[in-house]
C-alpha cells in the first residue's frame, strides 16, 4: 500500500469487471469526475467547497499501454513522507480522468487522438521508430554511492528471497562442552618436538583440515561479496536483519558488556559466581573475586563484572595505551575504583603491547603479587581492523590468539576460568592453540552468543577449571611468541612463519577433539552463510524488517538478569544531600563525641570485656582528620568538619566508591627507619555505614570489619603511587589487648633528633608503622544482653540481664548496629605514659588499664 505523498501503480490483479474500490481512502486520495476539476487544480468535497490540491499521477502497471493513471492528491500545505530508503517513482502531470463508476481508469481520448496523429499506435512506444518505453518507469534500485549500473556478483537477482525458517533463534542458547578426561597436560620436552616452521602463508581457501570444503567456500564467497558493499548500506541492513540488534549495550559502556552478560548467563554465571568441580563456591567468604581483562579497551567486559559484583571484585586490565585504552571515566554502571589497568614494563607508564614478551612477564608478576595465587578468571576480547583482508582475519590474528592464551595460563589460578574472542578456526595453528587449551583446562566450549552479530565469524572459547600442571604449556607458548617476535623483526626471515604448534596427525587422531572442532566450524560456518544471505535480502529490499527484535530483547534481558533501562550518567549530588540520603534519620551521629576513659568510667561502663573491641588510634586528641568521610565517586571525597558543621573537600588524593560513608582517620604511615624513612598518607577505616551503596550498618561489628577489609582491598591499586592508601583499621578484642602492647616497637624517627619512639606495626606489612596516640573502645553487644565466659564449659554465651536467660547462639537482638557502636565509643589517650610524664589523678596508665581488664575478666 502506498503511503501518503508517494506514487504507486494499481495492482496487476485489478479487473474491469470488479467493482472499483479506491485503495487509498486513508491517504487523502481523490478521483475526479471530469477534466475541469483537474484543470482547476481543485477538489470538491461533499459540502460543495473546493480545496486547492496538488495532483500527482503515475502510469498504472496494468494499464500502461492505455495510458491509465492513479491520482494522489495531497494538500499543498503538507510535505511528502518520502525518504532515502523509499525513492519516489517519477511523476507525470496529466489531465486524465477516472470516473467513479468505472472499474478501471479511463484515459483521455483527446490525448489519444493527438498521439495517434503523431504516429502512435496502441501497444507501441512513442518516437519515429516506436522506440519509446511502453512499461511504467521502475523504482530506482540505486543504493548508496555505488556507480550506476554496478552489478555485484551474488546480488544480481531482482529479488533475493529470505526464508526465515532457515534461521534458528533461541534465547536459551545450547552449549556444547568438550572434555578429554584426565589426560595430563603435555610436558615441555614433548612440546618442543611439535613446532613446525615454514613459508608464510597468506591464503586460507585450502584450509579444510578442520571443516567442510563447501562450508569454507561459501563463507569466503559471502565475505567477498560484502567487501564490495558500501559500509553505511551494509550497516543498515545488518541492523534491520539481526534479531538481537536492539539490545546493543543496554546501560553499559558498549556492546561488549552485553556479550559478557550474555555468556555469563548462558554458562550458568560461571564467571561472576564461579564454583569448584564439586559445586562449592570457588571464592571464599569475604574474599575478592579477582579477574583480568586483556586486550579489552575500553572495558565493557569489566564494567559488566563490576556492575554484577560491585566492590566484591577486583579487576586488572592489560591493553594498548592511548586510543585503545580503558575508559574508566565512562564506567557509569560500575565502580571503576575497583579496576586497575597495568601496561607491563614500567607499569602505568608502559605501552600495554601484549605481543611484547617482557610485558607479559611483568603483568604476570604484578598480578601474582596482588592476588598471591592468580585471578579467578580472565577475559580477552582482542581484535583489530582487517579492512580489505577479511578472509585473512584468522591468519592475521594468530599471534593475538597465542598471546591471549599465554597470558591466561600465566595468571589464572588452578581451578579458574578463561573466555577469549576468536574468529575463524580453520588453520592448523589455530586448531593447535585450541588443542592446548583442551589439555590445560578440564572442559572447553566454542560458542557464539546471541549478542555476537550472526553474520560475522566471531566466536568465543570458554575454558573451565584450569589444571594444576600447565606450567610447561605456558613456557612453550612463551617460547613460540619469542620466536614469532624474532621472525617479525628479522629482515632475512620475513617470509618464514610458524605453521604448526601441534602435529596435525595428533589432532586428527584425537577423535573427540577433531570431531568437536569440525562440527563447531561447520555449524558456525553454515550459520554465518545463512545470515549473510539474510543481510543480502535486506540490502536488496529496504522494506524488510526483523519483527522479533523487541520481544527477543525483553526475553533476553530477563534471562540474563539485566534490567531494561537506558544508559545514564550517575546523578551528581552534594555531600550534604548524599549524607542525608544515606543516614536517613540518623544524621545526629555526625556530632556525637566519644567519652574520655578514666578508672571510674571503665568500672561503670565495662561490665564484660567480651562485649568490647578496640582499635589503635594514630591521631592526637581533637584532630579534625579523625572524622566521617563520604565518597561521591573517584576523588570526590569529603570530610565532615564537626567544628564548622560542614563537609570539606579532601586535598589528599583519596578515591572512594560512590555512596560510601565511613568513619576513620587520615594519618601518616612510616616506612623504614632513620634518614631513609619515608612518610605517606593512609586513610584508616575504623567503621562504616555504607560501602559503595551497600548498607552495612546493621551487620555485626565483626562482619562489618570483614566487609571493610574486603572493600579496602578492592580499592587499593599498587601501581597508583599518587593515590592515598585506604586500609581497614585492625580490630582487636578487648580481652586480647596484650597483643597490642606487644606490637609496639621502638624506632628512630626521621627529623626527631635521632630519638626512638614507640610505633605500631601494621598487620600485613611490618615495614610500615604509625605513631600511636591511644585506643578507641566500642561495644559490640546491645543492651540488655552481655557476652560472658562459662567457667565450666569454657565457651562464651549471651546473657540477658533482665530475663536472666542464657544462650550459646548469638541472638539477633543482641547485635549492636553501627549507630549504637558509635555512640558507645570510649577513647583512652596514651600521651602521658608514652612520654613517661606523671599521670594525673584519674588517668589510666598502661599497667592500670591491663589490671582493670584482667580484673573484669577474672584473670
Amino acid at each position: 500500500m502506498a503511503s501518503k505523498g508517494k506514487v504507486t501503480s494499481l495492482s496487476d490483479s485489478s479487473s474491469e469487471d470488479d467493482a472499483y474500490e479506491p485503495p487509498f481512502k486513508k491517504q487523502n486520495i481523490q478521483y475526479y469526475n471530469n477534466a475541469e476539476e483537474v484543470k482547476s487544480g481543485k477538489k470538491v468535497n461533499n459540502s460543495g467547497l473546493c480545496e486547492r490540491s496538488t495532483v500527482i499521477v503515475s502510469p498504472s502497471k496494468s494499464n500502461a499501454a492505455d495510458g491509465g493513471y492513479v491520482f494522489n492528491a495531497a494538500s499543498s500545505s503538507q510535505d511528502s513522507d518520502s525518504s532515502d530508503d523509499d525513492p519516489i517513482m517519477p511523476t507525470v502531470h496529466k489531465t486524465l480522468i477516472k470516473p467513479k463508476s468505472a472499474a478501471a481508469p479511463v484515459i483521455n481520448h483527446k490525448a489519444t487522438a493527438m498521439m495517434a496523429k503523431m504516429g502512435w499506435a496502441k501497444g507501441t512506444g512513442l518516437g519515429k521508430k516506436s522506440q519509446g518505453m511502453t512499461q511504467p518507469i521502475e523504482v530506482s534500485k540505486q543504493r548508496g554511492r555505488r556507480g550506476l549500473g554496478l552489478q555485484i556478483k551474488g546480488l544480481e537477482a531482482e529479488d533475493v528471497d529470505w526464508d526465515s525458517s532457515r534461521e534458528t533463534v533461541e534465547v536459551d542458547e545450547e552449549v556444547s562442552w568438550l572434555e578429554i578426561g584426565s589426560t595430563p597436560a603435555p610436558t615441555l620436552p614433548e612440546l618442543k618436538n611439535w613446532v613446525i616452521e615454514g613459508t608464510k602463508k597468506l591464503t586460507i581457501d585450502d584450509e579444510t583440515s578442520f571443516c567442510s570444503s563447501e562450508v569454507l567456500k561459501q563463507v569466503l564467497q559471502c565475505k567477498s561479496i560484502f567487501d564490495v558493499l558500501e559500509e553505511e548500506e551494509l550497516r543498515k541492513a545488518r541492523s534491520r536483519s539481526n534479531p538481537f540488534e536492539t539490545i546493543r549495550g543496554a546501560f553499559f559502556l558498549n556492546r561488549a558488556a552485553m556479550k559478557m552478560a550474555n555468556m555469563d548467563a548462558v554458562f550458568d554465571f560461571m564467571f561472576t559466581d564461579p564454583t569448584n568441580e564439586d559445586g562449592t563456591p570457588f571464592v571464599g567468604p569475604n574474599e575478592l573475586l579477582y579477574f583480568a581483562d586483556v586486550c579489552a579497551g575500553p572495558g565493557g567486559f569489566s564494567e559488566y563484572v563490576l556492575w554484577r559484583k560491585k566492590w566484591e571484585a577486583k579487576g586488572f586490565g592489560f591493553t594498548l595505551k592511548r586510543s585503545n585504552d580503558f575508559k574508566l571515566e565512562d564506567f557509569h554502571a560500575a565502580p571503576c575504583e575497583c579496576f586497575e589497568p597495568h601496561y607491563g614494563v614500567m607499569g602505568i607508564d608502559g605501552d600495554g603491547d601484549v605481543y611484547n614478551p617482557d610485558n607479559i612477564r611483568e603483568f604476570q608478576r604484578f598480578v601474582k603479587s596482588q592476588t598471591k595465587e592468580g585471578v579467578h578468571f580472565m577475559m580477552a576480547d582482542g581484535g583489530f581492523s582487517v579492512e580489505g583482508q577479511e578472509n585473512l582475519q584468522e591468519i592475521l590474528s594468530k599471534r593475538l590468539y597465542l598471546c591471549q592464551f599465554l597470558v591466561a595460563l600465566s595468571i589464572i589460578r588452578t581451578g579458574g576460568h578463561f573466555v577469549c574472542k576468536l574468529f575463524d578456526l580453520f588453520t592448523p595453528f589455530s586448531a593447535g592453540l585450541v588443542y592446548l587449551m583442551c589439555r590445560s583446562f578440564k572442559q572447553i566450549s566454542i560458542h557464539k552468543p546471541n549478542t555476537s552479530r550472526p553474520a560475522n565469524s566471531e566466536r568465543y572459547i570458554i575454558c573451565k577449571w584450569k589444571r594444576p600442571d600447565t606450567q610447561d604449556v605456558e613456557t612453550y607458548l612463551f617460547e613460540i611468541n619469542r620466536r614469532l617476535d624474532q621472525l617479525n623483526n628479522s629482515k632475512r626471515d620475513q617470509e618464514r612463519d610458524i605453521m604448526h604448534i601441534v602435529p596435525l596427525d595428533l589432532m586428527t587422531n584425537h577423535h573427540d577433539f577433531y570431531n568437536y572442532l569440525v562440527e563447531s566450524n561447520n555449524n558456525l560456518g553454515q550459520r554465518q552463510v545463512v545470515n549473510l544471505a539474510k543481510i543480502a535480502a535486506f540490502c536488496k529490499d529496504v522494506t524488510l524488517r526483523e519483527d522479533r527484535q523487541s520481544e527477543l530483547k525483553k526475553q533476553s534481558l530477563d534471562f540474563w538478569k539485566i534490567p531494561d533501562k537506558a544508559r545514564t550518567a550517575p546523578s551528581r549530588m552534594s555531600p550534604v544531600e548524599k549524607c542525608k540520603e544515606l543516614l536517613s534519620n540518623n544524621s545526629n551521629v555526625l556530632d556525637q563525641n566519644p567519652k574520655m576513659l578514666d578508672i571510674s568510667m571503665f568500672r561503670e561502663d565495662v561490665k564484660s570485656i567480651y562485649d568490647w573491641r578496640c582499635v589503635v588510634l594514630g591521631l592526637e586528641k581533637e584532630n579534625p582528620m579523625q572524622a566521617f568521610f563520604i565518597g561521591l565517586g573517584r576523588n570526590n571525597v569529603f570530610r565532615w568538619d564537626a567544628n564548622k558543621c560542614r563537609w570539606m573537600k579532601l586535598v589528599e588524593n583519596v578515591e572512594l566508591v560512590r555512596d560510601t560513608l565511613i568513619y576513620g582517620e587520615l594519618i601518616q604511615e612510616l616506612r623504614g627507619e632513620g634518614r631513609s624513612q619515608k612518610r605517606s598518607y593512609a586513610l584508616h577505616v575504623i567503621d562504616a555505614v555504607f560501602l559503595g551503596g551497600v548498607d552495612v550498618s546493621k551487620f555485626h561489628l565483626k562482619e562489618r570489619y570483614e566487609k571493610i577489609r574486603q572493600f579496602c582491598k578492592a580499592l587499593n591499586r599498587a601501581s597508583r603511587t599518587d593515590l592515598v592508601t585506604v586500609r581497614a583499621k585492625e580490630n582487636f578484642k578487648l580481652e586480647d589487648v596484650d597483643q597490642i602492647f606487644h606490637r609496639l616497637t621502638p624506632r628512630i624517627i626521621k627529623n626527631s633528633g635521632c630519638q626512638e619512639r614507640l610505633v605500631f606495626c601494621l598487620e600485613d606489612d611490618d615495614q610500615r608503622a604509625f605513631l600511636p596516640s591511644g585506643l578507641m573502645l566500642y561495644k559490640a553487644t546491645k543492651n540488655p544482653w552481655m557476652l560472658a565466659l562459662s567457667k565450666s564449659s569454657g565457651r562464651k554465651y549471651w546473657f540477658h540481664v533482665m530475663t536472666r536467660t542464657s544462650v550459646y547462639d548469638c541472638p539477633l537482638d543482641s547485635i549492636a548496629n553501627y549507630f549504637e557502636c558509635h555512640k558507645s565509643r570510649i577513647t583512652w589517650w596514651w600521651k602521658n605514659w608514652l612520654q613517661g610524664t606523671p599521670k594525673e589523678s584519674d588517668q589510666l596508665s598502661k599497667d592500670d588499664f591491663i589490671s582493670l581488664v584482667h580484673s573484669v575478666s577474672g584473670k
